[in-house]
Parts: structure tokens; sequence; C-alpha cells
């Protein structure tokens, strides 16, 4: 959700073009959210706790979309009074009321995003890289508490000093924060900081480092393995398979929301006076980056996986309208750990090393 520069109209056509697009990624986006969660609930084999995160970062996904989805079916810019000397619009009644519950709840399910996004690195460096049970089952329960309670209390913040609004520097026509600040950029920086920004960075910052180190620990395993002749042709196949899926976490995380970060540091912090092509771009950017989690998810997490992916071409199976070797297309596309597939058929070797390997794709998350 961008701030952008004080402005006191909008660029009809290009922010209805925004608008348009927005509103296209928030269908997709609350689309593939629930298949993951559809998922999880039917395959009984996929049920594990790596699953389980992803499903509560789904829910988040799937809440923020449909809210924003709300707002941009409302249309806010229908609803704005005249006043006259401000540049802050105001909306009648009763949508001035839906705005704020709609920004409310997108503001929660945002920030909650961001943690679970985080979450979901910081449970797969415990279980991957430290392996120790008791330690996993604390690290659980304070994301649980993080993830849900941090949200809940920004959110009530938030609504207390009635900050929540309708802005027409909105990335895509949806109620968020508001700028408090109209003859200063203070209140605008405070804003942006508790809005997204430091929570975009600091989530940036966690993904890429826990992951690089469960990387750095993978490759040293590969190496000893290989060392020790303990390395079996299929075992090193699915260990280089799950490290290049692990990269994707913080690669689509960036491409999806930097685009907040990177309009903010120009027009807010800086105070840069933006060309219009430019400004326009980043806020499509960011409006479909803000909405498109839960569509880039389903892509990593049911569509490469073999069990979602099976579950849900059955019917197709039958009428005959897909064939081919899926055994094949298993051993190519798997990626066990990272996916939670839950099978356990490459953890049954005798040799010691081989059954370490297979600990790390297999069981340190399947647990």
């Amino acid at each position: 959700m961008l701030l952008g520069n004080n402005t006191c109209h909008h660029d009809n056509i290009s922010d209805l073009i925004i608008q348009y697009i927005a509103m296209v990624a928030c269908i997709l986006s609350s689309i593939g959210s629930f298949i993951i969660i559809l998922s999880y609930l039917l395959i009984r084999p996929i049920r594990t706790k790596v699953r389980e995160i992803l499903v509560h970062l789904s829910v988040m996904d799937l809440t923020y979309s449909l809210a924003n989805l709300i707002g941009l079916i409302l249309n806010y810019d229908n609803h704005i009074k005249e006043v006259s000397g401000s540049c802050e619009p105001k909306l009648t009644h009763p949508y001035d009321i839906i705005c704020k519950v709609q920004g409310g709840v997108a503001f929660y399910a945002t920030i909650s995003s961001l943690l679970w996004t985080s979450g979901i690195a910081v449970y797969l460096y415990f279980r991957v890289v430290v392996n120790k049970d008791k330690m996993i089952r604390v690290v659980v329960l304070l994301l649980y508490l993080t993830c849900w309670g941090i949200p809940a209390t920004l959110t009530t913040w938030v609504l207390y000093v009635e900050a929540i609004g309708y802005d027409y520097s909105s990335s895509g026509g949806w109620c968020a924060l508001k700028q408090k600040s109209q003859s200063t950029h203070t209140g605008d920086v405070v804003i942006a900081i508790f809005n997204n920004d430091l929570w975009i960075m600091l989530t940036t910052v966690l993904v890429v480092m826990l992951c690089g180190l469960i990387h750095f620990h993978i490759r040293k395993q590969l190496r000893f393995m290989k060392e020790s002749h303990t390395l079996l042709s299929n075992s090193a196949t699915e260990l280089q398979r799950t490290d290049t899926k692990l990269l994707f976490i913080p690669v689509i995380f960036i491409i999806l929301r930097i685009w907040d970060v990177v309009f903010n540091v120009l027009t807010v912090y800086n105070s840069v006076d933006l060309p219009t092509g430019v400004e326009i771009t980043l806020k499509l950017l960011a409006a479909i980056g803000d909405s498109s989690q839960g569509l880039c998810n389903v892509v990593l997490y049911c569509v490469f996986t073999p069990t979602v992916r099976r579950y849900f071409m059955k019917p197709f199976n039958r009428c005959g309208c897909c064939h081919g070797d899926e055994e094949e297309r298993q051993r190519l596309l798997s990626s066990t750990w990272l996916l939670s597939t839950g099978s356990s058929r490459h953890g049954h070797h005798s040799n010691s090393g081989v059954m370490r390997t297979s600990s790390i794709s297999s069981k340190q998350v399947t647990t």
C-alpha cells in the first residue's frame, strides 16, 4: 500500500487501469490461497507442520485479497463528499465505516502475512539445521503468538488513532493507512514504517539469511556424503532440487513486495518528484505484487507438489483428458521436505549416510 505524494485528485484513466489489474490479481490470489487451504483439508499425507504454517499464511493472503477486492468493487471514489480547502477525501456514510473495517482487516492481514512468511523460513531453519524437537515446539508456539498477536496489537492502535481511511495516493483504490500529516513528512514517514516498509525489510533480511543458512547446510551435507561415498543418485537429485526450490522463497517475496518500499523511499523519505510514467508503473507493480502472493504460493506449493497435483488431476485422468508418465514427472519435480508431501519412501535406506540425507529431505519437515 503506497503512500505517495500529497495529491487532491486521481489521474482517472491510469488509476482505473491499475484498479482493474489489481482486481484481477486479487481474484487470482484468492483462488490460489483457497486451493492451498483446500488441499491441506482434503489430502491427509500433506498435513505436516510446515504445511500448517503455510495454511495460516494462505488464510491471511486470502483475507487480504478479499478485503482489497471489496474495496475495489465498492469504488470509494464514487462516495466522496466535497470538503473545501482540504486535500483529504471524506467518505459519505456508511462508506466511511465500511472503509475503516475493510482497511483494518487488510492491514491486519498484510502484517500477519509478512510475519507468517518469516515463520516458514524460521521453522525450516530450526527443523533442518537445528533439528531439536523441544526447541522446535517452543519456536512454533512463539510463531503463533507473534504472527497473530503483533498484527492484532498494531491494528488496534491504528484504528484507535483513526489512521485507517481512504487516500487519493492509494496504490490500488482500497482503504489503508492514510497520511496523518499534510504539512510535513514526519507523519508520512511514521505511517510508512508501520504500514508495510519495516515489516517488508525485516522479512526480506530474515528470509534471505535463513534460506541462505539452510542452503549452505544442504550443500555441506552433499559434500560430506560425496566424500564418504554414501550419496545415492536419487538422494542427490532430491537435495539439489530441494535446494533450488528453497531459493524461490526469498526471490518471489522480493519480486512481489519490493515496489512499495522503492516508491516510499523515493517519494516519502526523500521527497523525489517522480515522472508520471514512473509513478504509475510503481503503483501498478505494487498493486499487483501486494495481492499476488497467494497465486505464487499455489504454483510453488501445489502445482510443483506431486501429491497435490495428482489429487486435483484425478477428474481429468478419469475422463482421459490427461495422459503421461506421472512417475517420471514426480521424479523430476519432487522436493519432499520443502513441499511437504509427507511421503517417506525416500527414507528407507539401510546405509546411515543415506538415512542422514533422507532426514534432511523428508523427516525434518514432515514431523
